[in-house]
């Protein structure tokens, strides 16, 4: 609950974990609106609600799994971002090679 801008889902959701956060992720503002428009992700205000969700979420393995699942597909519709820059990259160094010769 404190105001540090937040930590990537993503990891969580790597590691097959249902993703509760606070209202301070900033750093990853964008994939936390996905995630919880998409109920991939559930936002907690305090201390008593995040102790309250962690144990609904024990308590029904049915309510995790749908998080899990709905996390995982919107994080894979994120991934990916690094190769398509580099290709994108490649191919303006070579528009820019063949321009040059």
């Amino acid at each position: 609950m404190v105001d540090v801008g937040g930590h990537n889902p993503i990891e969580a959701i790597d590691g097959n974990s249902a993703v509760l956060h606070g209202p301070h992720v900033k750093n990853f503002k964008d994939i936390y609106d996905l995630l919880d428009r998409q109920a991939g992700a559930i936002e907690i205000a305090n201390c008593a609600e995040l102790a309250k969700e962690v144990e609904t979420l024990f308590n029904s393995r049915k309510k995790a799994a749908a998080i899990i699942a709905s996390g995982r597909a919107q994080a894979d519709t994120l991934k990916g971002a690094t190769k398509k820059t580099a290709k994108a990259l490649l191919a303006l160094l070579d528009k820019q090679k063949r321009r040059n010769n």
